[in-house]
């Protein structure tokens, strides 16, 4: 059997534009002279679905368009997930696999363990029955394998041909590798082909990697689809060889793989082209506005520096270097006579030698209303900078340095933020080694520093890496060789700033435990922890 991979980037909701895609992934498929193309979960209408599966006119119109699609398909077998009901009175609804050919279902399966909270919508289904096609028995999967146990059911049955898992796979750094590991562990042990098709392409905060590939019962490579780019691939499994792409890359390659993907993506399937990013001439804004370049092009990029007194020179420089290295327009727009006249009205006791939370957080907002007005002008997506250190304690400015319509690096903590600026700079220095290591500061008062109101992010991000993504308690972390007064004061911050996160941008998730789809708590929190 030849078989033909078809790793495609569809948007949510765009049922239309989704068949279209698939269409000509099935065409490519048929010139080939392929047996069968396998598209990934969810293909008809993009992932993840969220409320929308409350829509029963979504509802039907993806069953609907599908089922046209099944009807002028001819001359080949295509595997492809989508939604169905399975009454007259559509009351229970399914992620479901189809394999269809010449007009005709062949055979559905339903997926058993639903993710996104998609639970709440989707039933349980029962997977573990083999389809057959062209002599062959296939074991078909729907969705992440989690345990040996989802499996096992199927090798209960008849002996079968290979086992086909598609998937809508959220990504996360190291994934890739443990999937990986686990396949082959399976393919040795039940000694059959595991093949395993995967979306790409971001959709809201959520990053498909694609990565789809095949591994033999003898454990060896047999297919290999690009991570974080659509993909077709040709797999012959009589000789059990195919296309295998090289993607030997680092994790903080694939990490800003798979940032300049979601920036690319949720400014295209949202209708803008150009972007504007607020420079500030320290490490994030730089880290933002290289992957907002990577992502679209320098000549769709826009930089703007709102410089004050407690701007460095430094900054200066920093600013003009980094724009002139990226090729990017840069406006230099300074705001001191903006926040004189804001002093004057609402805070008139400054003392612009001690400036205080007030003064500071006026900086910040005249910059971000600033860059939401030329935002506004231009028609461009504002990105905004904050890492992920800063997210969980809360040091940023509500409707400040917090506006945009996308927060790029709210998943990545501040030490990750200089092991990429270093990773881009292996080849050429694209980010000016100065900005790199320069202290951070927030540079809204005389000489500020980070840790003049955080510890040191050497310190900080191994607390909260242990708190919010190994959830880890207290003690756990304590006993790790970290300060209990510290510890307690950085789990404190984390839950008094629950308010500021659930008003921030949406954010690219790449860990486990993203803000936005993982961390739920009320706002409203004391004496918890």
């Amino acid at each position: 059997m030849k078989i033909a991979i078809a790793q495609i980037n569809p948007t949510t909701g765009n049922i239309e534009g989704n068949i279209d895609l698939i269409k000509q992934f099935i065409q490519q498929a048929k010139e080939k002279e392929c047996d069968l193309v396998v598209f990934p979960e969810l293909s008809i209408t993009g992932a993840p679905l969220k409320n929308l599966l409350e829509r029963s006119d979504f509802c039907k119109r993806a069953i609907l368009s599908f089922e046209k699609l099944v009807s002028e398909t001819t001359g080949i077998g295509v595997i492809c997930g989508n939604i169905a009901y399975t009454d007259a009175l559509e009351k229970k609804l399914y992620n479901t696999a189809f394999l269809f050919e010449d007009g005709n279902i062949l055979h559905q399966v339903r997926k058993e363990n639903n993710g996104f909270s998609e639970s709440r919508f989707f039933e349980k289904g029962l997977q573990n029955q083999l389809i057959s096609y062209k002599g062959k028995k296939i074991g078909l999967f729907v969705g992440d394998i989690e345990k040996e146990k989802d499996i096992q059911p199927y090798f209960k049955k008849e002996k079968m041909d290979f086992f086909l898992n598609i998937v809508a796979s959220d990504f996360w750094v190291g994934k890739e590798t443990i999937r990986k590991a686990y396949m082959k562990e399976m393919a040795l042990k039940y000694q059959i082909p595991f093949l395993y098709v995967n979306q790409v392409g971001g959709n809201d905060s959520i990053l498909f990697e694609g990565g789809s590939f095949g591994i033999s019962g003898k454990g060896n490579l047999i297919v290999q689809a690009n991570l974080f780019e659509e993909d077709f691939l040709i797999l012959d499994m009589a000789q059990e060889t195919g296309d295998v792409r090289e993607i030997s890359i680092t994790e903080n390659d694939q990490i800003l793989n798979a940032l300049s993907l979601g920036i690319h993506d949720y400014l295209t399937k949202n209708g803008f082209t150009k972007i504007i990013v607020g420079v500030s001439g320290g490490v994030d804004s730089a880290l933002v506005l290289y992957l907002a370049v990577k992502a679209i092009g320098a000549q769709n990029v826009h930089a703007v520096f709102l410089p004050t007194r407690y701007t460095s020179e430094d900054s200066h420089i920093n600013v003009k270097t980094l724009s002139d290295s990226l090729s990017v327009r840069l406006d230099i727009l300074p705001i001191d006579h903006l926040f004189q006249s804001f002093v004057a009205e609402v805070a008139p006791d400054f003392n612009p030698m001690r400036p205080d939370i007030v003064h500071q957080n006026i900086q910040a907002r005249i910059r971000g209303m600033i860059l939401m007005a030329i935002s506004n002008k231009e028609g461009s997506l504002l990105l905004s900078t904050g890492n992920k250190s800063e997210v969980a304690m809360g040091y940023c400015t509500l409707y400040g340095d917090m506006c945009g319509s996308l927060s790029v690096l709210s998943d990545v903590w501040k030490t990750s933020v200089w092991e990429l600026c270093r990773c881009i700079n292996q080849e050429k220095e694209l980010i000016p080694n100065i900005i790199i290591e320069k202290d951070p500061s927030a540079e809204l008062a005389p000489l500020q520093k980070d840790q003049d109101d955080l510890p040191p992010y050497e310190i900080l991000d191994p607390i909260l890496m242990k708190y919010l993504e190994q959830k880890e308690t207290v003690e756990e972390i304590v006993s790790a060789g970290f300060s209990r007064k510290i510890v307690q004061e950085v789990i404190a911050r984390v839950c008094q700033n629950e308010y500021k996160r659930i008003q921030a941008a949406p954010g690219l998730k790449i860990s486990r435990c993203g803000f936005l789809t993982e961390r739920n708590y009320p706002l409203t929190l004391k004496n918890v922890f």
